[in-house]
């Protein structure tokens, strides 16, 4: 018996995708009951890719026209959706043709959720799909798609937030979205210093306790370098339309690539992945220095 290889177990697994994600979305949304049973299967690192392209490309069925969740059952699904999605990016984000799949959803969720019915969801969808993105650019992750990826996402988010008169919006994860589904619109969170995490040192070496404090001393400053770049961009978006200027699209990418690259630096010195880290530091300010036309600074 001939041998099968991985593209063609994937493109496999694709096609019984697309047969489980029509059947999916006949009749609507999900049910609570499909995200339990998709929260139960992603347990720990040992998950079939085919299992996990399988529920990322349910999710992106659930969010085709005649098939959105809607209504107050709409809102839950979208914080479960992109919560699910989190998990499997940071578990398998890995593996190009799993992450793919995460990057349909995520596109689906932006989409749909972009174009009124839950706005903040729609932002939540594209922030976390850049922190992925960014993540396998980082580790040499299918680096060339990934990049593009990047770009695409960032320029997405981007377009939602000029077309609502804003270079960014505080929303950035799904933990940001209310748990409860009561609400039209949560809250808009407040804009705050991306705090550097704690790290338990039991366990490392000297070179390691090193590098994590230089990382921490380095992490401080461009932590409050970007947050003083985001105040100024926040209180520049009426100054620059007064007068007559418009919001760029790339300004807020970038905007949200400076934060996420902040971010995801530090969920890897979480990981104590200290190296990238540290090139996810350079990352954010670089960015930030292309902002300096806005914030001056």
């Amino acid at each position: 018996m001939p041998q099968l290889t991985r593209p063609f177990l994937v493109a496999l697994a694709l096609v019984c995708v697309m047969a489980s994600g029509a059947h999916a979305g006949q009749g609507g949304a999900f049910a609570d009951r499909d995200f339990d049973a998709m929260d139960a299967r992603l347990v720990g690192r040992g998950v079939p890719a085919a299992v996990l392209i399988r529920d990322a490309e349910r999710i992106a069925a659930g969010y085709r026209p005649g098939s959105e969740p809607g209504g107050a059952f709409g809102r839950r699904a979208a914080r479960r959706s992109l919560a699910w999605l989190t998990r499997a990016g940071l578990y398998y984000g890995r593996d190009e043709y799993v992450a793919q799949a995460l990057f349909r959803a995520y596109g689906a969720l932006g989409v749909y959720y972009g174009g009124g019915v839950y706005g903040p969801a729609a932002y939540v969808a594209y922030a976390s799909a850049a922190r992925l993105a960014q993540r396998m650019v980082l580790q040499g992750v299918g680096s060339g798609f990934a990049a593009a990826e990047l770009d695409r996402v960032a320029l997405a988010y981007g377009t939602l937030a000029v077309g609502h008169g804003h270079l960014f919006w505080p929303w950035g994860w799904y933990r940001d979205l209310p748990e409860s589904a009561a609400m039209d619109e949560p809250p808009v969170p407040e804009l705050t210093m991306v705090a550097f995490p704690k790290i338990e040192t039991a366990g490392l070496t000297s070179d390691e306790r090193a590098a994590l404090g230089d990382l921490r001393t380095r992490f401080s400053g461009v932590a409050a370098r970007v947050h003083q770049a985001r105040q100024l961009m926040a209180r520049m978006e009426s100054t620059l339309m007064q007068r007559g200027f418009n919001l760029r699209a790339q300004d807020s990418a970038n905007a949200l690539k400076m934060q996420s690259f902040l971010e995801t630096a530090a969920e890897l010195a979480a990981e104590r992945q200290f190296q990238e880290a540290e090139v996810a530091l350079t990352r954010a300010d670089y960015v930030r220095e292309q902002l300096k036309g806005i914030t001056g600074q």
